[in-house]
């Protein structure tokens, strides 16, 4: 019984919330306001392509949001066709959310309601790192991946529906926000294009404002790919703040405090 969850944020169990946030800030990362819905320390920053979800130590694993309204009745729903729920909060008082756990481990969470509106990501500026082109998670059995990420609507044909989700000149409409088109250079689009293109070992599904790159492997950190960086202005903030770049193959890996891996097309 697929879905088509809206895309909301990628969301990261983060046990020291101030030095990640101090982490993105000094590459250049947008703080978004929330809604106080949450009862514990919650934080997000974008980007200006995606909302990275800071989400203290309440999170087990690292997860992708959605939100969908009907929440509850999604969830009586995917238990009655035979999935197994890692938690749900759908009582009187709480804020309705369930959550699924994909093949590699990772969470799908769905909310009955965004905690932030979406219009702030498309108002923000780019980071030192560029915006990024996907999410990337490793699974050690991609077609059991693939089929987990289609129930929430994403599909490995962009094309199946109708649009390039992260294509900066499509202006799309999503509950009633438009997306303002991005005049990006064309430099950047092929960069982009470039970081698109998958291995042997790996499938990328997509669904609005989503890109999700699977990759055989059973590191499940998540990754996050910039193909288009500043690469002045990040090479400055890294002597700046003393961020230490790791090398792998033709680009610089640069951890985050939570774990998050960000990999940058920086020479």
């Amino acid at each position: 019984m697929p879905g088509h969850w809206r895309f909301l944020e990628l969301s990261l169990p983060t046990p020291d919330i101030g030095a990640s946030l101090d982490f993105y800030r000094c590459l250049g990362f947008t703080e978004l306001n929330t809604s106080d819905i949450r009862p514990y320390p919650y934080v997000v920053l974008t980007d200006g392509r995606i909302a990275i979800g800071l989400h203290g130590d309440q999170l087990p694993v690292p997860a992708l949001s959605f939100v969908q309204s009907g929440a509850a009745t999604w969830a009586r729903q995917l238990e009655a066709a035979g999935f197994e729920l890692a938690f749900k909060h759908l009582g009187i008082d709480d804020f309705h959310e369930f959550a699924l756990v994909s093949p590699s481990g990772h969470l799908a969470l769905v909310a009955e309601a965004p905690t932030f509106s979406r219009l702030q990501i498309d108002e923000a500026s780019a980071p030192l790192t560029g915006a990024s082109a996907y999410i990337q998670f490793g699974c050690y059995d991609l077609d059991a991946c693939v089929s987990f990420w289609n129930v929430a609507g994403l599909a490995e044909d962009a094309e199946d529906e109708g649009i390039d989700p992260l294509d900066p000149e499509a202006a799309i409409q999503v509950e009633g926000e438009e997306l303002v088109e991005d005049d990006e250079g064309t430099d950047s689009m092929r960069a982009l294009d470039e970081a698109r293109e998958t291995g042997p070992d790996e499938i990328e599904l997509a669904a609005p404002h989503l890109r999700l790159r699977l990759s055989l492997g059973h590191d499940n950190t998540p990754r996050l790919n910039f193909p288009t960086p500043d690469a002045a202005g990040l090479h400055a903030a890294a002597e700046r703040f003393g961020l230490q770049f790791r090398a792998e193959g033709k680009q610089k890996v640069l951890k985050a405090p939570e774990g998050t891996l960000l990999t940058i097309d920086l020479v």
